[in-house]
């Protein structure tokens, strides 16, 4: 019992919660989940914030700002600034009017801001990137905490909705009974596919730093599963990927337990669907559904996501002229003529061949920064980060006002941190985890 209470003592210790600043957890989480408490989007005050944050600091914002340089991170930044001042110089080109280049404005310029922000607080309380990840899964239990509660309240949850439609957004929301169980400004795409990226953090922590960080897992997977499918895919193939990493890593007795965890899992997984389908059978059902598609599928038969991402959701390419310079616009709902969710698809309409190699372009650059050879921690984190993107662009856009956008940033920015201040002490950073 001793040895238990010593570790889940040290379990704690590892969050820092003495010196974890109230006022900067609460901006990580509105900063990730943007949730739309106000008319305007959040990101906006945050901004402000960051830079009142920053000329308090002033005499040392060079140094900041060189360190900044140093990690490379700025090579991203600046290829997705380049494509989203593409569109504000071709929107207009395409009969838009300039303030349609407003939400590209926001991501590009002001998240920056918050980013920059978010680091140089960092270096000034000594956060790595295995306190910023458990910052992350501290707020991430808010959100999880939200799904509960709306699920438990009803109540709370048509206070909710009622917010989103007075916030513009698709009267989607009007019926949808059986999914929106949470507080962000994605709840039914990117918000779940964060859970369960937050999810695959705390598996690796539990395999190699304490197993408490297991009890993360039920709480963050119940959020993704509760309002989109595409979370528990994410989660899956990060648990293969992990699985190949462990094993490449040779150590038998760490490796033992992961296989042995497998079932343990499997098993959290049939209980979590049996009190899904127990509390909300409607939204369990749904949920199940999806492995009726993938049986149906395997048989040759596309029905439910299948049947509508490949037939009813077209996969039309834009031609001629359009392809080369977008249209200005997505396809979402059919604007074009066409209609696709595929964010792959709509940034071939939005900007053409060029903006979409820039945007997709600074991805793979983001996996070159992020990745190193040796099997650590940095290099799941880089390679989870891009197949996430692969599937999150495939199932809907990616480069929007989105909360995977968002946790993409941070972290690539705090695993080039980590890689730059390794190189300088001659090892590879938290990599050995």
């Amino acid at each position: 019992m001793k040895k238990i209470k010593l570790s889940f003592s040290r379990f704690l210790s590892g969050f820092k919660l003495d010196k974890a600043s109230p006022f900067f957890l609460i901006y990580l989480f509105l900063f990730l989940y943007m949730p739309p408490i106000l008319s305007f989007n959040i990101v906006i005050p945050l901004a402000m914030v960051g830079i009142v944050y920053l000329v308090t600091k002033f005499k040392n914002i060079r140094k900041y700002m060189n360190q900044f340089r140093q990690t490379g991170f700025w090579k991203i930044c600046l290829l997705i600034v380049c494509g989203f001042l593409y569109l504000a110089v071709t929107l207009p080109l395409h009969g838009f009017q300039l303030r349609s280049a407003y939400p590209a404005f926001l991501i590009s310029i002001l998240n920056v801001v918050c980013l920059f922000f978010i680091f140089v607080f960092a270096l000034l309380h000594h956060y790595d990137l295995t306190d910023i990840i458990n910052m992350l899964l501290l707020v991430s239990l808010v959100q999880c905490l939200l799904s509960v509660l709306t699920v438990l309240i009803p109540s709370l949850r048509q206070m909710f909705i009622q917010l989103y439609l007075s916030r513009g957004y698709s009267s989607v929301y009007t019926w949808l009974d059986w999914r929106l169980f949470g507080f962000s400004n994605e709840l039914l795409f990117s918000m779940p596919i964060v859970q369960s990226f937050l999810a695959l953090c705390a598996l690796f922590f539990t395999f190699n730093r304490s197993y408490w960080y297991a009890l993360f897992l039920p709480f963050l997977l119940f959020s993704s599963m509760m309002n989109a499918r595409i979370g528990i895919v994410i989660f899956g193939i990060g648990f293969l990927v992990l699985l190949f990493f462990q094993i490449q890593r040779g150590n038998r007795e760490k490796n033992s337990v992961l296989l042995k965890s497998i079932g343990i899992f499997a098993g959290f997984g049939v209980i979590a669907c049996a009190l899904m389908c127990w509390l909300i059978p409607q939204t369990g059902e749904w949920f199940l559904s999806m492995f009726r598609d993938v049986f149906e599928l395997s048989k040759g038969n596309r029905t439910g996501f299948f049947e509508y991402m490949f037939e009813r959701n077209g996969m039309t390419l834009p031609t001629g002229k359009d392809l080369l310079l977008g249209t200005g616009s997505f396809v979402l709902g059919g604007s074009e003529g066409v209609s696709s969710d595929c964010g792959f698809i709509n940034d071939l309409w939005l900007g053409g061949l060029f903006y979409a190699a820039v945007m997709w372009g600074s991805m793979v650059l983001q996996l070159r920064l992020c990745f190193r050879k040796r099997k650590t921690f940095n290099t799941y984190l880089s390679v989870m980060l891009f197949i996430t993107f692969l599937i999150a662009n495939f199932k809907g856009p990616f480069f929007t006002e989105n909360e995977m956008f968002v946790l993409n940033g941070i972290l690539s920015l705090f695993i080039l941190k980590d890689i730059k201040l390794g190189e300088e002490k001659g090892n590879v950073g938290i990599g050995e985890n």
